[in-house]
């Protein structure tokens, strides 16, 4: 599932750097920021705080793909960090990844589990225990997908799924190096694997 939403921030120019001109934007409710990537010249910029906890509240803020204004020019950009106050938990500073349509990202796309009752184990009492939540796939920024469907169809107790076994969207592939568990299927409680996975 391909995201086709793209949210806007609207930069406000920021002529100097430096930890003085920073404090000075935070106070006015800005938070500094810098655009870098796709051979592109590093820009240095500021948003207002409004935007960016806009943004934070739709979740998934470092999957989606943005559309930047800055200096009268719009660019497409990733979330890479969020720099937040230790006490405060407000956003201090936001790092943003230019891409384009020659662009390979890796980004981190939260995981959805389907087809419950497809599953013996769950289907009799059993529980699933998410070890994963997101799993890191490589793509275009277009490709880019909202989720990653995880289907439970046919597992019993004590069998899981393994980042390899996840059918990627179409343009989608897993990172490198990234083979881990995403879910496990636990057997109902006072139940043995044996009783559990015994056919009726």
């Amino acid at each position: 599932m391909a995201s086709t939403d793209m949210s806007v921030f609207n930069a406000i120019e920021k002529s100097t750097d430096g930890k003085g001109v920073s404090r000075a934007l935070r106070r006015e409710g800005k938070v500094p920021a810098v655009m870098y990537g796709a051979d592109g010249e590093n820009v240095s910029f500021a948003l207002e705080l409004r935007e960016i906890e806009r943004e934070l509240r739709k979740k998934n803020i470092f999957s989606r793909l943005f559309a930047v204004k800055v200096n009268g020019k719009e660019e497409q950009a990733l979330v890479k960090d969020i720099q937040f106050h230790p006490v405060k938990d407000l956003p201090m500073h936001v790092d943003f990844l230019r891409v384009n349509d020659n662009s390979r990202v890796t980004v981190s796309v939260p995981v959805h589990f389907i087809n419950h009752d497809k599953s013996m184990g769950l289907k009799r009492g059993g529980s699933l225990n998410v070890v994963s939540h997101r799993i890191n796939v490589v793509c275009a920024p277009a490709n880019i997908p909202t989720r990653i469907d995880v289907d439970l169809t046919g597992l019993k107790a004590k069998d899981s799924v393994a980042t390899r076994n996840v059918a990627m969207p179409e343009g989608v592939e897993l990172a490198r190096k990234n083979e881990y568990t995403v879910c496990t299927v636990l057997p109902p409680r006072g139940m043995t694997v044996a009783e559990a996975n015994r056919e009726e």
